[in-house]
């Protein structure tokens, strides 16, 4: 059995020497070395000695470790092996050492957020697709998330708390979580409001990925928690995916007429601008346009007709199709017209 004293004494140095070189580059004071010094040493008994003096290895322990340096202080998780060479590119200043210090926040986050789909992946796993606050839209593997346990968690509507962590930022990565809010078993009961939920999960799905919306999660969350509350969520509903647009760059103009510039008396929508037209203005041409629902000028969602929350989903519609999901190939969700149409039959 080797002597648990002519380990440390073997490696330390090296790590030690290696250490002070690069804090010697990136111009730390020697205050700063000693601190180091100690955390590897301990760093690496700890990853090569057992309680039973023996050997083990190293690639299997992680360690968490702060670096400080003119711009900031970062925060990075990593084996032992690798650490020297980490430190030396996490103090690196210009536009390098910045690229870095972000790609390595990315690795390793934790965010609330809500599933939006949830699809098998080989036998056990499955890849979740979960939209979150800070992070966006995002991606990752599930282990045992095909089980049936899982499956029950995984349903789009739930809120998580989640954390994902990949190796390298550009990878799938995997997700680890907790359930907050089992939204979709609340609304089992509601045939037409899960019918919604899966609709706008569906819908949501159009969001780039890895792209940061807080706006439209904010609204998101409104939507989905006015669930519960049959004669509300209809027109949040419309107003959301009014919302959609906007953010992604595709909103409508509904506050003055596109031909005249007037604010009074608009009735019709142009269904290729996306603007509003005045009611003497668009009579001539009123078979081909939209017609623009009351709720969607005043600030009252709730007070909507269901003939107005109708005509509004076939508005909405028709401009997330054109703008965004033909732009992708694709079309609009099954789910998203499944709705339109039960919107439809209840106005008559």
């Amino acid at each position: 059995m080797p002597d648990n004293g002519k380990i440390g004494g073997c490696f330390e140095p090296k790590l030690r020497a290696e250490i002070d070189e690069l804090r010697a580059r990136s111009g730390a004071t020697t205050s700063d070395r000693a601190p180091v010094q100690a955390n590897m040493a301990f760093a690496f008994r700890a990853a090569t000695q057992s309680k039973r003096g023996g050997l083990r290895p190293i690639r299997r322990r992680r360690f968490v470790f702060r670096v400080r340096g003119a711009s900031g202080e970062w925060v990075f998780s990593s084996s032992l092996h690798r650490r020297p060479r980490l430190l030396a590119m996490a103090r690196r200043e210009g536009p390098a050492g910045r690229n870095w210090r972000r790609n390595a926040a990315h690795m390793d986050w934790r965010d609330e957020g809500f599933v939006l789909s949830a699809r098998a992946h080989g036998e056990t796993s499955a890849i979740l697709e979960l939209f979150t606050r800070e992070q966006g839209r995002y991606l990752g593997l599930v282990h045992g998330g095909a089980g049936r346990r899982m499956r029950s968690v995984l349903q789009p509507g739930n809120k998580l708390v989640a954390h994902w962590r990949a190796r390298l930022s550009e990878h799938l990565g995997t997700f680890h979580f907790e359930l907050v809010k089992p939204l979709a078993g609340l609304l089992m009961d509601n045939p037409l409001a899960l019918l919604a939920l899966s609709a706008a999960s569906a819908t949501t799905s159009i969001v780039p990925e890895r792209e940061a919306h807080p706006a439209l999660y904010d609204g998101y969350e409104v939507l989905l928690e006015t669930m519960l509350d049959e004669n509300v969520w209809p027109a949040v509903f419309v107003r959301w995916e009014l919302g959609l647009l906007s953010e992604l760059g595709f909103g409508l103009d509904l506050t003055r007429c596109a031909a005249t510039g007037g604010r009074d008396d608009l009735v019709y929508v142009s269904p290729r601008s996306g603007r509003a037209v005045s009611r003497e203005a668009g009579e001539p041409y009123k078979e081909r346009l939209f017609r623009l629902p009351g709720f969607l000028i005043g600030t009252q969602a709730g007070e909507a007709s269901a003939a107005d929350v109708a005509e509004g989903f076939r508005l909405t519609g028709h401009f997330l199709e054109r703008h965004l999901f033909a732009a992708h190939e694709r079309h609009l969700p099954d789910a998203r017209i499944r709705l339109m149409e039960k919107m439809a039959a209840r106005a008559g």
